[in-house]
């Protein structure tokens, strides 16, 4: 596996998130465009390793911003508001949360 295939992590509080706050994750700039929450407590079809392919409950679009620390893309999931145990993935990308 080369660099450009290995798992890059999505920087999420690993804290969890109240369900009717606002709810944002940060992406590395040049991702992709979309991302998909995941319920993780939901298979789609059983797989062996770590790329389970868990049930996509939202889909959202990345925005370009520029802060203090460069280029980034924001995704905003606080429309979600159902409690339970979730991740972050940008499709077609090894990105995605832990």
């Amino acid at each position: 596996m080369d660099s450009t295939s290995a798992f890059r992590p999505i920087p999420v509080t690993h804290l969890g998130f109240l369900c009717d706050a606002p709810k944002r994750a940060v992406f590395p700039s040049g991702s992709g465009t979309r991302f998909v929450l995941q319920d993780m407590g939901i298979h789609t079809k059983e797989t062996l390793g770590e790329f389970e392919d868990w049930q996509g409950v939202l889909e959202g679009i990345l925005t370009p911003r520029r802060g203090a620390f460069g280029d980034a893309l924001v995704g905003d999931f606080s429309a979600w508001t159902r409690p339970g145990l979730y991740r972050l993935v940008v499709p077609g990308t090894e990105i995605r949360s832990p």
